[in-house]
């Protein structure tokens, strides 16, 4: 397995269980912020539920996979919801 962005096979994965514990501040625009607690939601890509799982590379930073995201107004108003 190597880098998607530069090919490197320094790679990390990352695994951690979190329970309900998850907090996650995301800055939609300049003057707009979401808070959320609760489980890991499985739209931003780093895991789901009560589990973060994400590989990154260690010599450029990128998260390998589906990345980037782009959260929808949808997925937004979702991560509001719970």
């Amino acid at each position: 397995m190597f880098c998607q962005r530069c090919n490197s096979y320094k790679l990390n994965e990352v695994t951690a269980k979190c329970s309900d514990m998850f907090n996650m501040l995301t800055h939609i625009n300049e003057a707009s912020i979401l808070e959320y607690k609760g489980c890991v939601p499985s739209s931003i890509g780093i895991g789901s539920g009560d589990y973060i799982e994400f590989i990154y590379c260690l010599n450029c930073g990128q998260i390998q996979e589906k990345f980037p995201i782009t959260l929808t107004e949808e997925d937004i108003e979702e991560l509001k919801e719970e």
